[in-house]
């Protein structure tokens, strides 16, 4: 029920309550403030010492995956009763949401974690569905990467990464 802060060593350095007891993702803005999902339907905002600055309330869906670009952050959800990427200002005022439960593109099936590309570009991994698919900054669907059935096969991605050379590098459970 902490976040905890280390060194690129591992050295410790310090930790901070989550404030409602189960966290998810964190991602970092440019001025160094946390955002923390919460399970409890919320984002809670840090500055770098753990002192709270803001919550970001009415996100239902359990947000699981956050990205920061610029002053806008995405959020993911991984309830079953909630598909969508919503997207906010670091303010908490929300801007736009896009998507629904289904497999169709821009379609979702527990988009559970997000990314920002270096362009704006939203990344979403779509749980269920066995994939990742790619938006412009305002929800507009680009393409579709990996599918079940066709190459790559991915099965239930759960996290994915975009490199310094703009590799995709993901992982799933098979």
């Amino acid at each position: 029920n902490n976040v905890q802060v280390f060194t690129e060593d591992g050295t410790f350095l310090r930790k901070f309550s989550s404030v409602n007891g189960d966290p998810r993702e964190i991602a970092v803005d440019s001025n160094g403030s946390l955002y923390v999902g919460d399970a409890a339907d919320l984002v809670n905002v840090f500055d770098k010492s753990g002192n709270k600055l803001r919550t970001i309330n009415g996100i239902s869906g359990d947000p699981w995956g956050l990205s920061v670009y610029g002053n806008r952050l995405a959020v993911g959800n991984s309830h079953d009763s909630v598909h969508k990427i919503r997207i906010y200002d670091l303010n908490g005022t929300l801007i736009r949401e896009f998507g629904e439960w289904g497999e169709a593109s821009g379609q979702f099936k527990k988009p559970i974690s997000v990314d920002y590309d270096s362009v704006g570009n939203i990344w979403v991994c779509d749980h269920e569905n066995h994939r990742i698919q790619v938006f412009d900054g305002d929800g507009t669907f680009i393409r579709a990467i990996g599918s079940y059935a066709e190459s790559p096969d991915l099965y239930n991605p759960t996290a994915f990464v975009l490199d310094s050379s703009g590799n995709l590098i993901v992982s799933d459970t098979r």
